[in-house]
């Protein structure tokens, strides 16, 4: 739904393509896939930090 939104699909159309009454439950699924992509961004930037690192740490041997 989050790629839907990004692209400029409103949110009572998903509400309404998706069978919820309300726009806060379509809401609700949206911040979730928000707060998923932001804990993977997170966790890929600390991978590429620790990469850096330990590829550092064996060329100064």
């Amino acid at each position: 739904m989050t790629d839907l939104v990004t692209k400029g699909i409103s949110v009572r159309v998903l509400a309404a393509l998706t069978g919820h009454q309300s726009i806060a439950t379509t809401q609700r699924y949206i911040d979730v896939n928000n707060k998923m992509l932001k804990m993977l961004s997170n966790s890929f930037k600390s991978a590429q930090s620790y990469h850096r690192h330990f590829v550092c740490s064996q060329l100064m041997r």
